[in-house]
């Protein structure tokens, strides 16, 4: 297994060795001939059948300190010694609590979103009809978010779910409730998969109508909304990685466009945007940005409704409209 804060050559299989043979000791010379510098440790050690106080120890394995070594500078030295190694295990990289230098993440309740795993509408008591499948995954990595990927760990929710007072929505709407944890209606639990959930709906005509697109599958996203309470960081080869390892859980939600951070986050540039323009002396400058932000959140604008095809449409013929129109858009968007 890796070592913490040092990288191990391994020369020789150390079940070979008398297990109270061993010995380590800073630099020295192996083999005869070869000098170990003093930042690396050399594991000595007697080899059963041949551990009489007598015998001579033979190195079984070299230790590079992180400090002052890497896993390719300790591979590179190996390699120029010619000193062959049974395997090398680079040092155990020990999980970060926080964010490395350049990462800035939103602070406050953010949203992720899963595809719908095994949903299904199934019978309930008293004729009803119940929502069943998962709001989450456990380590699966999400698409990059803000210079990084995410995954959830088993157990992320487990405090949440005894606790928080939970709901369950229609694209995060809190005038489209579907259940509540608290009132027995929503049922959370954690199982080898992810974040399961059961939703008892209220026997009203949108829930059914929305039961009625799911089964279509009209509707084929999840999403949660959570607040980080602990995470870990690691550092992989050609990214970051966080890990969620605790959460607080607000709400889960059906909805129709899965909220990516990236494209809500252009949204809200485009909602500040506008909030700082004054229509009288808009610029063209200021149009092409307008319909710039637009092109990226298209897709998710669409759902929206509006008079134009696309809400850019009409910008620079009946600019006071347009806008309003626009901020009327982005307002719905940013409940998605």
């Amino acid at each position: 297994m890796p070592y913490p804060n040092e990288h191990s050559a391994r020369l020789k299989d150390p079940d070979d060795f008398a297990a109270d043979s061993f010995r380590r000791k800073a630099d020295g010379t192996i083999y005869g001939k070869i000098k170990v510098p003093g930042t690396i440790d050399v594991i000595w050690g007697k080899l059963k059948g041949k551990d009489a106080p007598d015998d001579q120890p033979i190195p079984q394995a070299l230790r590079f300190p992180t400090k002052d070594w890497t896993a390719s500078e300790a591979k590179a030295w190996l390699e120029e010694n010619k000193i062959k190694y049974v395997s090398f295990e680079p040092a155990e990289e020990k999980s970060r609590t926080s964010p490395p230098p350049g990462i800035k993440i939103p602070q406050g309740f953010q949203h992720r979103s899963f595809p719908l795993r095994e949903l299904r509408v199934e019978p309930a008591e008293d004729n009803q009809r119940k929502i069943v499948g998962y709001a989450a995954v456990f380590n699966v990595l999400s698409e990059p978010l803000w210079g990084f990927r995410e995954k959830i760990r088993k157990g992320a929710f487990t405090k949440t779910i005894g606790e928080a007072n939970i709901v369950a929505l229609f694209n995060h709407n809190e005038d489209m409730i579907l259940g509540r944890n608290k009132a027995g209606t929503l049922k959370l639990a954690e199982d080898d998969i992810g974040l399961a959930i059961e939703i008892l709906p209220p026997e009203t005509q949108s829930a059914k109508d929305l039961m009625i697109s799911m089964e279509r599958g009209d509707i084929s996203q999840m999403s949660f909304s959570f607040r980080v309470v602990r995470e870990e960081w690691d550092h992989m080869p050609a990214e970051e990685i966080r890990t969620l390892v605790e959460v607080e859980l607000r709400d889960v939600s059906l909805v129709v466009f899965p909220a990516y951070p990236q494209t809500i986050a252009t949204v809200r540039s485009l909602s500040e945007t506008l909030s700082r323009l004054d229509i009288a002396s808009m610029t063209e400058a200021d149009v092409q940005l307008l319909e710039q932000l637009l092109s990226d959140v298209h897709g998710r604008l669409a759902a929206a409704p509006g008079p134009a095809a696309h809400p850019a449409e009409g910008l620079q013929d009946d600019q006071p409209n347009a806008l309003a129109n626009l901020r009327r858009q982005l307002e719905l968007a940013e409940r998605l």
